[in-house]
This record gives structure tokens, C-alpha cells and sequence, in this order.
């Protein structure tokens, strides 16, 4: 299992993944980047302030060198004075998180979201800094939930050598 904790930064962050391979094999390669997407002024130039909506995206990419690696589980803090959107935030993937698996899914992973019901989705939450993963999120008139403080993607499949695939959510400052 691959594991990828602790991404929580407003700044771009570049972590190395180092994986059982062979020696000659480059790390999976983890990059943190956000976007502030608006603030409540509707202003062309947003600025983060309270209300302001940053996107976070995280991406994950294995070198052409590598196996196939499987069983990833990313996992991250929602950033402080931030609450996360727990509605829906892409058209063609449902739930919180938008996945892109690369062109017609050729990173080889998967994500899942059917409900916050559902025990077999890819994703789960924490509201005690990721001490469980229990959570039940509770969204709010504009579809947010202060009270996530983690949350966990379990990716299905396999990232086959030389893909990348990524992951993007949305926070609203408070």
C-alpha cells in the first residue's frame, strides 16, 4: 500500500513517494498546487479573503521506469480556517473530489463516489484530524462542512508506468 499523508499547505508542495522497487527506478512523484478560484466580491481578481474558494489539486504521476504501482491511498488535512465542499464540484464525477484518471483513464487508477452513505466509495472523512474515518459530512446551505478536518482517497487500480492522475477539492476560507 502506498500512503501520502499531510499535504495541507497554501503553497504548492513537491513530495517524493519512495516505493519497494528496484534501484534503478524513480519515485512516484506527488505535487500539492492551489488556485484561488473567487472571492465574495465577484471581483476579476480574486483575493483571499473570508468566503474566498481556493481549489486544491494534487497530482500523482509514475515514471516511465516504474512497475505499476497499486493500492494508493492519499490522505490530507483540510487547511485550517477553511471548510471544505462536500457537494458535488465537477459535472462528470460526482461527490467532493473530481478525479481525472488521464485521457479515456489511462493512469490505469479509479475513484468511486455513489454517497456519503456508501462504505465502498474511494473517499472518507475525519472530523478528529484524521484519528478515524467515520465521518458522515453535513453540508451546509452552500454545500460546505466546517467540521471536516482530513480526509482519504483510496484509488482503485493500478498507476501504470509513465501515467499521472489527479485529484481536485474545493475550501472555502472562513
Amino acid at each position: 500500500m502506498i500512503r501520502v499523508r499531510g499535504l495541507c499547505l497554501l503553497l504548492p508542495v513537491v513530495l517524493l513517494l519512495l516505493l519497494p522497487r528496484a534501484a534503478h527506478a524513480a519515485p512516484i512523484t506527488v505535487t500539492k498546487t492551489a488556485q484561488l478560484v473567487s472571492d465574495p466580491t465577484g471581483n476579476t481578481y480574486p483575493k483571499a479573503i473570508p468566503g474566498a474558494v481556493f481549489d486544491y489539486t494534487i497530482t500523482l504521476a509514475n515514471p516511465t521506469l516504474n512497475a505499476a504501482a497499486s493500492g494508493i491511498v492519499l490522505e490530507d488535512a483540510i487547511p485550517p480556517r477553511t471548510e471544505l465542499r462536500v457537494s458535488d464540484i465537477a459535472l462528470l464525477t460526482p461527490g467532493p473530489v473530481a478525479f481525472n484518471g488521464g485521457l479515456l483513464g489511462t493512469s490505469g487508477l479509479g475513484y468511486t463516489f455513489t454517497s456519503f452513505d456508501s462504505r465502498g466509495d474511494s473517499i472518507e472523512f475525519s472530523s478528529d484530524n484524521g484519528k478515524s474515518w467515520t465521518y458522515r459530512p453535513q453540508p451546509d446551505a452552500d454545500g460546505y462542512d466546517n467540521r471536516v478536518t482530513n480526509i482519504q482517497v483510496k484509488l482503485t487500480g493500478s498507476c501504470v508506468a509513465g501515467a499521472s492522475a489527479s485529484l481536485r477539492f474545493r475550501v472555502r476560507l472562513r
